[in-house]
C-alpha cells in the first residue's frame, strides 16, 4: 500500500494538468504574446528567465531538503528552515537588483513585478514541499494547478472581455500573476495549518542546515542556468535580442507546458523514494514505470512537433515563417531529455547521491553557455534551441546511466528500443497523414485519446503492481 497514495496522487496530477495547463498555455499566455507582440513579450520572457535563474538564492534547496527530511524522518522542526528562507529572500532581492543594474536593464517596473511573482512562487513551493512530504499527494496535485486556475480567470477577463475590463497590457498580465500566486499561497498555507500534525521532535542548527542544503542549492542553480540562461543571453547579445527572445518563447512555451508533467512527477518521486529508499524492488518498479509513461509520452509529443510544427505555428501564432517552425520543432525535440533528467535526477537526489548529479550538470552548463555564445549571434533563437538540444540530451543520458549504475537498476534495453520504435512509428504515421492531407485536428484528437488511454492503462498496471505493498 505504500505506493498507492503516490499513484493516486500522480493520476490526479496528470489529469488536472491535462485539463488546466493547456488552457493557461494556449488561451492565456499565448494570446498575451499574440496581442502584445514578440518584442514586448521577449523583454518579459528575458527578465522572467533571469529571475528564475537567480531564484535559487531565495530557496537554496531548502524546500527539497525539508521535503526529503520530513519524508524520511517524520516530525521535524521547520522554524530553522523558515528563518533561513527569509534570509535567503533578502539575498535574492539584492542579487537580482545588482545583476539587473550591471546588465543595463531599464524595465525596472516589469522586473519588480516578476520578482514579486517569483518570491511568492518560491514560498508556494516551500509550503507544497511540506504537503508532499506528509504524503498528501492528491491535495498537492490540486495545488499544482490552483494558481493557474485563478490566473486564467483574472487574465482571461482582460483578454476576452476587453469591453468590460479593458484590454490586456504587460502590466495587467503581471498584476494578474501576482494576485493569483498570492491567493494560492494563502490557500495552501491554510490547508497545511489545518492538516499539520508535525511537532518539534527533531531539529537542525543553522550551520548544519546550511551544510545540508548546499548540494540542493548547487543542483537548483545549475538546472536553472541550464534551462533558462539561453533566453536572457539571447536578449542581451543578439542585435534583435528582444524580438529573438520572443520567437524563442514560441517554442519554449510549449516545451515548458509539456515539461510541467515531468517536473511535478519529480516532485512526487523525491519524497516517495526518500521514504522508501531501503526497498530496492519498490524503487526499481516505481522508477521504471514512471520512465515508461513519461518517455513514451515525450516521444509522441516530439514526433508530432517534428512533422506538424508549421501547423502548430499557424494555429497558435497565426503566422507562417519557417524559422519560427524550426524553433518550435527543436524545442519540442528536447522533451524526452528533460524527462530523463527529472526521473533520474530525482533518484540521485532522493538517495543523497549529489556529487555525480552536480558533476553532470556542471559540464552541461559549461557546454550550454559555450554553445549559446557561439551560436546565438549567427542563428538567434535557433542557436539557443540547438544548444539546448545537445546539452539536455547529454545531461539526460548521463543521469540515466549514472543513476541506474549506482542504484543497480536494470537498463532494460528492450524498453529503450521500444521508445525509439514508438518515435519512428508515430513520426511515420504523422508524415503519411500530412502527405495524405488528413485533417490535423483529427490526428491530434486521435493522438491525445491514445495517450490518455495509455496513461489510464498504466495507472491500472501501477495499482496492480503496488497495491499489495
Amino acid at each position: 500500500m505504500k505506493s498507492l497514495s503516490l499513484i493516486k496522487g500522480l493520476s490526479w496530477l496528470i489529469l488536472l494538468n491535462f485539463l488546466v495547463k493547456p488552457i493557461w498555455i494556449l488561451l492565456i499566455d499565448r494570446e498575451v504574446q499574440n496581442q502584445l507582440g514578440h518584442e514586448v513579450y521577449g523583454k518579459y520572457f528575458s527578465l522572467f528567465s533571469l529571475s528564475i535563474m537567480l531564484l535559487f538564492i531565495a530557496d537554496a534547496g531548502l524546500s527539497n531538503l525539508l521535503n526529503r527530511q520530513l519524508a524520511s524522518q517524520g516530525n521535524l522542526d521547520v522554524m530553522p528552515f523558515i528563518r533561513l528562507k527569509l534570509l535567503f529572500t533578502l539575498f535574492y532581492i539584492l542579487m537580482i537588483l545588482l545583476v539587473s543594474f550591471l546588465s543595463g536593464i531599464d524595465t525596472w517596473e516589469m522586473l519588480f513585478y516578476i520578482m514579486g511573482i517569483h518570491l511568492l512562487t518560491s514560498y508556494f513551493i516551500f509550503i507544497r514541499s511540506i504537503i508532499t512530504a506528509q504524503q498528501l499527494f492528491t491535495a498537492d496535485a490540486w495545488f499544482s494547478v490552483i494558481d493557474k486556475i485563478l490566473l486564467i480567470i483574472l487574465a482571461g477577463s482582460f483578454i476576452y472581455w476587453p469591453g468590460i475590463f479593458g484590454s490586456i497590457s504587460i502590466e495587467k498580465f503581471l498584476l494578474a500573476q501576482l494576485l493569483s500566486t498570492f491567493i494560492a499561497v494563502l490557500i495552501a498555507a491554510g490547508f497545511l495549518y489545518s492538516k499539520s500534525t508535525m511537532g518539534a521532535k527533531a531539529s537542525l542548527n543553522t550551520i548544519a542546515l546550511i551544510r545540508s542544503i548546499l548540494p540542493f542549492a548547487m543542483i537548483i542553480l545549475l538546472m536553472g542556468i541550464h534551462s533558462r540562461a539561453d533566453a536572457f543571453i539571447l536578449e542581451r547579445i543578439h542585435v534583435q535580442g528582444a524580438y529573438q527572445a520572443g520567437v524563442y518563447a514560441l517554442g519554449f512555451r510549449l516545451l515548458d507546458a509539456a515539461n510541467m508533467v515531468g517536473y511535478l512527477a519529480a516532485s512526487f518521486l523525491v519524497p516517495f523514494i526518500a521514504r522508501n529508499r531501503d526497498d530496492q524492488a519498490l524503487i526499481e518498479k516505481t522508477v521504471i514505470s514512471t520512465r515508461h509513461v513519461l518517455v513514451l509520452m515525450a516521444m509522441i509529443i516530439a514526433s508530432f512537433g517534428l512533422i506538424f510544427s508549421s501547423w502548430i505555428q499557424q494555429q497558435l501564432y497565426h503566422s507562417d515563417f519557417s524559422f519560427h517552425s524550426d524553433v518550435i520543432r527543436y524545442c519540442l525535440a528536447t522533451l524526452p531529455a528533460y524527462f530523463l533528467i527529472h526521473i533520474y535526477g530525482s533518484l540521485l537526489t532522493a538517495t543523497a547521491r549529489f556529487r555525480p548529479f552536480i558533476i553532470i550538470m556542471v559540464f552541461a552548463v559549461i557546454l550550454n553557455l559555450v554553445l549559446n555564445f557561439i551560436l546565438i549571434p549567427s542563428y538567434g533563437a535557433l542557436g539557443s534551441c540547438i544548444s539546448a538540444l545537445v546539452t539536455q540530451y547529454c545531461a539526460g543520458l548521463s543521469c540515466f546511466f549514472v543513476a541506474s549504475g549506482k542504484l543497480k537498476i536494470p537498463f532494460y534495453k528492450r524498453s529503450l528500443t521500444l521508445y525509439l520504435l514508438v518515435f519512428l512509428v508515430f513520426t511515420g504515421l504523422f508524415y503519411i497523414s500530412r502527405v495524405a492531407i488528413i485533417n490535423v485536428w483529427l490526428i491530434l484528437a486521435f493522438t491525445v485519446l491514445f495517450t490518455l488511454v495509455f496513461l489510464l492503462t498504466q495507472v491500472k498496471y501501477f495499482k496492480q503492481q503496488f497495491v499489495s505493498r
